[in-house]
């Protein structure tokens, strides 16, 4: 498994399951306040470009962002539209969390091409080096 698909995978995963255009359109189709409707279609756009934006830097392997505002306009839109059919809230926070974590915790300058080796990551669990290579 690449370093990248670890980064990637999932964040686009879940929000290409949320932005499908059937869905999408549905939802949009079946609201009658406009102003609501804006509010959607903006949120929406973000969350979009958020999804476009990712897709461009594993393309070209490059590191994720993921903002902290990101999670700020996801609870956005779960809080105004909660009955919305894929909502991802969870699964996407913690996606957020991890990334960014493996992010601050390998630097910035840390190279994200290639497959995951053993000698990447430290197991510890209770101050105890945990030996790794029967994950491998």
């Amino acid at each position: 498994m690449c370093k990248l698909d670890v980064l990637y995978d999932n964040l686009i995963s879940f929000l290409e399951n949320m932005l499908q255009d059937t869905i999408v359109e549905s939802y949009l189709a079946n609201m009658g306040n406009e102003t609501a409707k804006t509010q959607f279609e903006s949120l929406i756009s973000r969350i979009n470009d958020m999804l476009e934006e990712n897709r461009v830097l594993k393309t070209q392997q490059d590191k994720p962002r993921i903002a902290n505002e990101f999670i700020g306009k996801i609870d956005n839109f779960a809080s105004q539209f909660s009955d919305y059919p894929v909502l991802p809230i969870k699964q996407l926070k913690s996606i957020a969390v991890v990334v960014n974590q493996i992010l601050d915790l390998t630097g910035i300058g840390n190279d994200v091409e290639g497959d995951i080796e053993p000698d990447d990551f430290e197991l510890v669990f209770n101050d105890k080096e945990i030996p790794h290579t029967p994950f491998f």
